[in-house]
């Protein structure tokens, strides 16, 4: 197991509709998440890795109210080939979604 830590920018949409005047606002939010990581490596044979992994940490809202909330994400199952320059695969749940799909570089 390994901990490092990650620097995510997401985009939040939403739509409201304000009840009185009837009309319709669209808000599009850039959200900087800051999260400690640490991973688990299932497998680790030659150049590919099998592993999970569970973040958390700050999430930060760049409108004009500077929104700071908790972030979190868990990776329940992924997968990445190479060493220094990896492309990956993530299956999770939380502040990075669903799935990405990458590629990792090793400093």
């Amino acid at each position: 197991m390994f901990i490092n830590y990650t620097i995510v920018i997401e985009n939040y949409r939403s739509e409201s509709v304000n009840r009185t005047t009837n009309e319709t606002s669209k808000e599009e939010i850039p959200i900087v998440g800051i999260m400690a990581e640490g991973k688990y490596n299932y497998l680790k044979q030659n150049k590919w890795r099998l592993y999970s992994a569970a973040m958390t940490g700050v999430g930060i809202g760049t409108s004009s109210e500077g929104n700071i909330g908790f972030a979190f994400h868990v990776d329940a199952i992924g997968f990445s080939y190479g060493t220094k320059i990896s492309p990956f695969l993530n299956l999770g749940l939380g502040f990075k979604g669903l799935v990405n799909v990458g590629i990792q570089i090793g400093l």
